[in-house]
């Protein structure tokens, strides 16, 4: 399959005082909001931070550091809410801080490494290279396997 450019929403993930940059496609992402009142649920996995009232709507909030094994996200000033469409709902993702929206040419997109046993994080499109800096693009919508999404859909509206 032919590498295509992409245009993403880069955001940080900060864990042992580094950065990580990752990137959502701009066309998952439907808008960019702070954090709200939050409110826990039990029996949900762990990396889903519980609900939050969006407008009258009430999504699902995602912490991809735990998603990751990055640690747990602190609310500081910086602290961004991505609401993406994931498979015909809007959840949001809570990150550290978004950069910027960059567009990222198909000759600078590397394959996903392969980790253990040659099997690849299949979430991963690509490691974009942009001045000497390594952008992870996801795609939110294989992030979760079924038995999570189907356990998300349950807190939608």
């Amino acid at each position: 399959m032919a590498k295509e450019s992409l245009t993403l929403v880069v955001y940080i993930l900060e864990a042992n005082d580094k950065s990580y940059e990752y990137g959502i496609p701009i066309s998952q992402v439907h808008e960019l909001t702070r954090p709200g009142n939050m409110i826990k649920l039990p029996g949900m996995p762990d990396f889903i931070d519980g609900i939050m009232n969006l407008r009258g709507e009430v999504i699902p909030i995602l912490d991809f550091k735990k998603r990751f094994n990055l640690g747990t996200i602190g609310i500081k000033d910086t602290t961004r809410i991505v609401v993406v469409n994931m498979n015909n709902q809007k959840c949001g993702v809570i990150v550290d801080d978004v950069l910027e929206i960059v567009q990222i040419s198909a000759e600078n997109i590397e394959d996903a490494p392969s980790i253990a046993g040659g099997v690849k994080a299949n979430f991963i499109l690509g490691i974009g290279n942009v001045d000497d800096r390594l952008i992870i693009a996801i795609d939110i919508v294989k992030i979760l396997t079924e038995s999570e999404q189907a356990k998300m859909e349950t807190l939608g509206a």
